[in-house]
């Protein structure tokens, strides 16, 4: 497929969305709320403070991290990573960064410094004494235009400027997501966001995220267990992408998968904690083969295709994950879409074109002396005045009239008989 005849907002993109969450600021809230020792105090300064220290941390942390792993792969000439995460929206307390992947293997960079921001976010917390508080994460990724969809809004004043000229609003929409990627300076005063199911499954699995379990999607499992680790500079043991899974078993998502129970895995984000070592080892909980979960993974998508993709990027350099894995059903509703859209434009380039070269009606000067249309505009005006001021004698004939009707019809009935008896 040729991907450069598409217009701008078709072209295929695959985005990871990661999630940091504060767990227990319910309970800090109420606890504030119940406390004698801050009766005299504003209400909301203790939770508060934890509130903004979790989000200071986890943006600060986690920028430090991307930026120290991009400028070591830079140097050394590794990897070029793309574009920067971007903070996407604050959900309450919890934080969600969106970055579009450019090689799948920026989704095993991006979710390693995710998960270090995170371990420093929480080590932070606990060093603060934030009694009962602790953060947990969740990622996923979401291909678009196809399954997921980009929609996009318009301020008030926006909206004003750049009233449609067309009822379509299907068209309007991409026209403005097309201007959005083609043309910076056009993005003012326009509001993007996400839809789609990738992203009703990830909020779902984040609802099953703790301290502990950072959870996955299976496409983003599916990535992650694929790759070899990348090293990150010439010195040996500092590499990237060895991650610790583990498999929850299948969970029911509601509206997910038509129903079916979805596989749940998580990195465990507390992989050094001596404790947990020692109770893993009495339960006897082994570490899972990334072959494995990339074994069972790709089995999954490929038997569930009519709900998941199989994530895909234009140009990775990774076989595996090109877009030679766009199902034939992407390819076509991309080309029916590009084909809608250039008529749609066609059309109604053609249409205003035409109103364009409509004739207007026409007018004629006519030769008149000033002077005749000074006398004819008197004239006019003096016959306004006198229809508007009824004479005296107009006025009494007005006020008889009705008497002189009556009359009138008396007569006509006296005349034709019985009537008036």
């Amino acid at each position: 497929m040729e991907f450069e005849a598409l217009p701008s907002f078709l072209k295929p993109r695959l985005r990871i969305f990661l999630s940091a969450d504060l767990v227990g600021s319910s309970k800090l809230k109420q606890a504030v709320r119940s406390s004698d020792e801050h009766r005299d105090k504003n209400l909301s300064d203790g939770w508060l403070n934890t509130l903004n220290s979790f989000y200071r941390h986890v943006e600060t942390s986690f920028a430090d991290e991307w930026t120290r792993l991009k400028t070591t792969l830079a140097k050394d000439g590794t990897l070029e990573l793309g574009s920067d995460p971007e903070l996407w929206k604050a959900n309450g307390d919890e934080l969600i960064f969106v970055k579009i992947l450019t090689d799948v293997i920026e989704a095993q960079a991006v979710v390693h410094c995710w998960l270090e921001a995170v371990r420093r976010t929480r080590a932070e917390l606990m060093r603060k004494e934030f009694s009962g508080i602790d953060v947990k994460a969740t990622a996923w990724t979401a291909g678009f235009p196809v399954r997921n969809r980009e929609i996009i809004f318009q301020t008030a004043s926006a909206s004003e400027a750049r009233e449609s000229s067309t009822g379509a609003p299907t068209y309007a929409s991409d026209e403005l997501l097309n201007a959005w990627y083609e043309d910076d300076g056009a993005r003012s005063g326009l509001i993007r966001d996400f839809v789609g199911p990738s992203l009703d499954a990830g909020f779902r699995l984040a609802s099953l995220a703790s301290p502990r379990k950072f959870i996955l999607s299976v496409e983003l499992a599916c990535i992650l267990s694929s790759l070899q680790e990348t090293q990150i500079s010439k010195a040996p043991k500092k590499s990237i992408g060895k991650f610790l899974f583990r498999y929850e078993g299948r969970v029911p998502l509601k509206g997910i998968l038509g129903g079916k129970p979805y596989p749940v895995f998580h990195i465990d984000a507390l992989y050094d904690d001596e404790l947990l070592k020692i109770e893993d080892a009495i339960r006897d909980e082994k570490e899972i083969s990334p072959n494995k979960v990339s074994e069972f993974c790709n089995a999954f998508i490929e038997e569930n295709d009519a709900f998941i993709t199989h994530p895909f990027v234009v140009g990775c350099s990774t076989l595996s994950f090109s877009n030679h894995r766009m199902p034939d059903f992407y390819e076509a509703e991309l080309t029916r879409r590009s084909n809608d859209w250039h008529q749609t434009r066609i059309k109604l380039e053609t249409e205003t074109q035409s109103l364009s070269d409509k004739p207007g009606p026409v007018t004629e000067e006519l030769d008149v002396p000033k002077s005749e249309l000074e006398s004819f505009a008197q004239n006019v005006l003096g016959k306004q005045d006198r229809s508007k001021k009824p004479s005296s004698k107009k006025a009494r004939s007005s006020r008889s009239a009705p008497k002189t009707k009556r009359k009138s019809k008396a007569k006509t009935q006296n005349k034709s008989g019985n009537k008036s008896k």
